[in-house]
């Protein structure tokens, strides 16, 4: 429920300010990059 609410959000803000394009960074490693940042290990990707 919370990605679906993110998503939303980012939709709604690109939307508002004339977005036609969203690009995501690449995931592979970061947990690797950010093994510092304990909040990254929460974040569901694949």
């Amino acid at each position: 429920m919370m990605l679906h609410r993110i998503a939303n959000g980012i939709i709604e803000e690109a939307t508002e300010n004339g977005c036609t394009v969203i690009a995501f960074e690449e995931l592979t490693g970061i947990r690797d990059r950010l093994s510092g940042a304990s909040w990254g290990h929460k974040w569901a990707f694949d």
